[in-house]
């Protein structure tokens, strides 16, 4: 297997560049997790911990004032029904943050021949089961639709903030794992 066979001089400067572009990254890394600490904390010094509620805020179940569905997964033997435009979310695409973009796309016959479901901006997200079971998103995009790995929690009009919804789970997710 040949290899481009760069003078020392010129390996050694891509490897400056290289090591100070990675030590970057990795500051960025460790600032977005301080600021995710930021938000834990700040969440639990104005609400209290969710599990206990010191604070003892009234406790609700959350299909009496959100309503909560699950997505589908077209026919993948069928190619008619993805690469359409109708944006399709799974479940790996949730890392506890706003999802914005996704990796596929359904189309309007896929839709209408699976159990997907358009949801609303600011619908949460919430992985069920497998390799990300307990993930969170928010939805930053109107007319998404999931797999069948992904719940939805939609509140009620004038009953509950998505935001909200999508902070307490993040908090929520071990324990929603651990009660499965």
């Amino acid at each position: 297997y040949k290899i481009p066979k760069i003078p020392l001089d010129g390996q050694k400067k891509i490897v400056d560049v290289l090591s100070r572009a990675e030590s970057a990254v990795e500051k960025r890394r460790e600032a977005i997790r301080l600021l995710d600490d930021f938000l834990k904390s700040t969440f639990l010094e104005m609400f209290g911990d969710p599990t206990n509620n010191p604070k003892e805020w009234p406790m609700e179940k959350v299909s009496e004032f959100c309503l909560t569905q699950s997505g589908g997964t077209p026919d993948r033997n069928n190619p008619d029904y993805f690469d359409g435009g109708v944006p399709w979310i799974k479940s790996g695409e949730l890392k506890n943050s706003y999802v914005t973009r996704c990796e596929e796309t359904i189309s309007e016959l896929g839709l209408q021949n699976s159990n997907a479901k358009r949801l609303p901006m600011d619908a949460v997200l919430i992985a069920m089961y497998g390799a990300t079971v307990g993930e969170i998103g928010l939805l930053k995009i109107n007319g998404a639709t999931t797999n069948q790995a992904v719940a939805a929690v939609i509140p009620e009009p004038g009953r509950a903030a998505s935001t909200y919804l999508f902070h307490l789970f993040r908090h929520l997710s071990k324990h929603l794992i651990l009660k499965r």
